[in-house]
C-alpha cells in the first residue's frame, strides 16, 4: 500500500512546491549570471542619481559563452559617481543592487548580425559584465560625467 494522496493535500503542497523551485531556479540564475560575485566586489553605495531607467533588459555571466538574460526586470541609476544595477525582487530576492564606479567600466562592441549592442565590463580584472541594447548605452553614456562611448 503506497500513501494516500487526496486532491486537498495536492493543493496545499503545490505551493510549498512552486515556491521552493521559484527559489531555487533564481538563486541558481544569480550565480550563473555572476550576479553574487559582482555584489560582493561592487558593494551598493549611495549616491545621487542623475538618472533612473527601469524594466531594462540585458544579459549577463561569466563567461562569454553562458548567459543569463534578464529581459525587462533590471533597473538601471545612472549617478555621478557610477552605474547602480539591480533587479525586481520577485526576480533576485537574494541578488543586492551593485554600484560600479565609472572607472571601472569598459565598454566594448557586441553587436551581433543586426543587433547593435554594448558589453559593459565590470573591474580591472574583470567581474563579470552585462551586455545591453546600443540604444541604452547611448543613453547612459549621455549621463554618464565621463567619456564610455
Amino acid at each position: 500500500m503506497g500513501f494516500p494522496i487526496d486532491e486537498t493535500m495536492i493543493l496545499a503542497l503545490f505551493p510549498v512546491m512552486f515556491l521552493g523551485m521559484w527559489l531555487l531556479i533564481v538563486t541558481l540564475l544569480g550565480r550563473m549570471s555572476g550576479w553574487n560575485k559582482l555584489q560582493n566586489r561592487f558593494s551598493d553605495r549611495p549616491d545621487e542619481n542623475l538618472m533612473v531607467m527601469r524594466a531594462q533588459s540585458g544579459a549577463m555571466g561569466r563567461l562569454s559563452s553562458a548567459k543569463v538574460n534578464f529581459s525587462g526586470c533590471l533597473r538601471f541609476d545612472v549617478c555621478r559617481t557610477g552605474l547602480r544595477v539591480s533587479m525586481w525582487k520577485i526576480f533576485g530576492p537574494f541578488q543586492h543592487p551593485f554600484f560600479v564606479p565609472w572607472g571601472q567600466i569598459h565598454v566594448s562592441d557586441a553587436s551581433l548580425f543586426k543587433f547593435k549592442r554594448q558589453r559593459l565590463g565590470f573591474g580591472t580584472p574583470e567581474s563579470g559584465f552585462l551586455i545591453i541594447a546600443d540604444k541604452t548605452a547611448k543613453i547612459i553614456a549621455t549621463q554618464s560625467p565621463i567619456k564610455l562611448l
